[in-house]
């Protein structure tokens, strides 16, 4: 055993003694008077929870269902309760997450508060399920179905801080009513190790793009066919950005990449308009969890990449979703 491994154990052990006490019921769990499907993983990004989240609530609206999302809103600088849609975007309040999430949603309620079970207990006499967002780790809440999105490198990965996992793979033990969700080219090397789990593929497509003012019109990729494009992002892999935006065709000339989360100054954004005209660039093209927090008076020549995530079976995914309602 290695030094690390002996010393990611002693940050394992508060996590694994509360998983433990969730088990034994000597923690107590709350329960929604409605069914929870919470969606969620083990490490801390980059595993496409956001797209998946969409995904879910698309499914569900389509068989005429009313669903809620109740989340924290990770990096938001005040405590309060938060309903989405309102007048208030400003992604400071909200978080970057959330605020995505109510613009392609459009009516779905979006709560946003660290206690999800008062905030469903807030609207549950207009919903029929809840989406319980980044929840596998809230296990306080009650859940009908786990969703849990994979990266693909969970059993090679660290415990935090010695790597991104916020979890021990202990929480495979006792898991009911779950699927896993796996990348295309991770699903042999996962499925090995997971066979006693349902494991669905995900692979992430671009439907479109965007300029960042208006996000009601989604146009066609073939809009930057023809130009040269510098990427910038403040995600959590932007590698996966470049390559899904070259794989549909375009000349990407440059690009531009900070922390997960943390691209939003005015002196940032003129870092990139700089860089991308030392790139000749005619476009600048940005995530969508970036579009929400940039200023965006000053973003000229500024176009956000639209995605969507597809899960095959997909009619594997709705019937799982659907038998929650009998």
């Amino acid at each position: 055993m290695t030094t690390v491994n002996r010393i990611e154990k002693i940050y394992a052990f508060p996590l694994w003694l509360r998983w433990k006490l969730y088990q034994k019921g000597i923690l107590s769990i709350k329960e929604l008077p409605r069914p929870v499907i919470s969606i969620g993983g083990f490490k801390f990004g980059g595993t496409g929870k956001t797209p998946l989240t969409e995904k879910i609530v698309k499914i569900i609206r389509q068989n005429q269902l009313r669903p809620a999302i109740l989340t924290r809103g990770y990096g938001r600088k005040t405590r309060r309760r938060i309903i989405l849609p309102n007048n208030d975007e400003n992604w400071r309040h909200t978080g970057d997450e959330p605020l995505v999430l109510s613009k392609r949603l459009h009516d779905v309620p979006v709560v946003i508060h660290p206690n999800r079970y008062e905030s469903g207990m807030k609207i549950v006499h207009d919903v029929d399920v809840f989406i319980l967002d980044d929840g596998f780790q809230r296990m306080q809440m009650k859940r009908n179905l786990d969703i849990i999105a994979l990266a693909g490198d969970e059993f090679e990965d660290y415990i935090f801080p010695f790597g991104s996992r916020r979890e021990g793979l202990w929480r495979l033990q006792n898991l009911h009513n779950a699927i896993f969700i796996v990348p295309q080219d991770k699903f042999q090397s996962i499925n090995s190790k997971l066979k006693e789990f349902t494991l669905l593929t995900s692979k992430i497509i671009v439907e479109g793009v965007f300029p960042i003012h208006k996000w009601e019109q989604i146009y066609s990729i073939d809009e930057l066919k023809d130009k040269k494009v510098f990427l910038a992002a403040g995600i959590a892999t932007p590698e996966r950005f470049e390559q899904s935006i070259k794989q549909v065709g375009v000349n990407v000339v440059g690009t531009q990449w900070f922390r997960d989360h943390r691209f939003y100054s005015d002196t940032q954004v003129k870092r990139v308009i700089r860089n991308a005209g030392h790139s000749n660039a005619d476009v600048i093209l940005v995530t969508m969890k970036d579009a929400v927090k940039l200023p965006v008076e000053i973003c000229e020549n500024f176009w956000v990449s639209s995605i969507e995530l597809q899960v095959e079976p997909e009619d594997y995914l709705k019937n799982r979703i659907l038998q929650l309602f009998g």
